[in-house]
């Protein structure tokens, strides 16, 4: 007998309003790992019925009469872009747990509009995906540097990030100092790459509880549960899973 598997969908506006997509998912979530990308994608497809539509519901991203569309002050905020958070937790029966972290890319391209099928479907990058997508406009300097608890945590500020966003977990640390490093004109996720090319570490997603010692130099510690951007050896032993599903998640 198949277990029953609960969905919700949250996916919040920039300033911290969130919708509750849950009741609109009609097929998935799905997840899967991309080892390339060093981070999770997914895919849903949500309804997006003429009554949605006709009740100023719509989840098209160029939708302005749609309240979806709209944050806490009524500002035009295209809910399925504009780099919004996206959580979705399931629940096989013994309570929820985090399924995906990430965010809606920075336009419309991570959602296919159906007015034939009255769908939207939905693929919001991982927690990487805003770092991918930014890019730096000037060459930096940085001198004299240790690479775990300063010189990562300097690229990320300096690209323009915040909160979660600028900074990194560094579970394993290479200790190791930097003389000189000279970022060029290009991605800031380039940038992070380059800088610890030479220790064989991974720079990627992973799971760590609210609570976690960020180790980048910031003092800080992880406000949630969920996915952060990582520093890790990948020949260092790990026999814990983050999480154990039984089930694959089906609509």
């Amino acid at each position: 007998m198949a277990t029953h598997i609960k969905v919700r969908c949250y996916i919040f506006h920039d300033d911290a309003t969130y919708e509750d997509l849950s009741s609109r998912i009609k097929n998935g979530p799905s997840r899967r790992g991309n080892i390339d990308l060093g981070d999770w994608e997914c895919d849903m497809v949500f309804d997006n019925a003429q009554s949605f539509i006709a009740g100023n519901e719509s989840l098209d991203p160029v939708d302005e009469l749609s309240t979806l569309n709209q944050d806490g002050s009524s500002a035009f905020d295209p809910i399925l872009s504009e780099n919004h958070e996206v959580k979705v937790w399931i629940d096989e029966g013994s309570g929820w747990v985090m399924f995906f972290q990430g965010y809606a890319g920075a336009d419309v391209g991570s959602t296919l509009v159906d007015t034939k099928r009255h769908t939207v479907t939905f693929s919001p990058n991982g927690i990487t995906g805003p770092i991918k997508e930014r890019n730096r406009l000037r060459e930096i300097t940085y001198t004299d540097r240790d690479l775990a608890t300063s010189l990562l945590r300097s690229i990320l500020l300096e690209s323009g990030f915040a909160g979660k966003l600028a900074h990194v977990v560094v579970s394993d640390d290479p200790t190791l100092q930097i003389d000189e490093y000279t970022t060029k004109q290009e991605g800031t996720w380039a940038v992070l790459q380059k800088a610890i090319a030479k220790t064989g570490y991974i720079l990627a997603s992973r799971y760590h509880a609210s609570g976690t010692a960020y180790n980048d130099g910031s003092g800080d510690s992880t406000p949630e549960d969920g996915y952060y951007l990582t520093l890790y050896d990948p020949l260092r032993s790990k026999s814990t899973p983050d999480h154990t599903y039984a089930d694959e998640c089906k609509s």
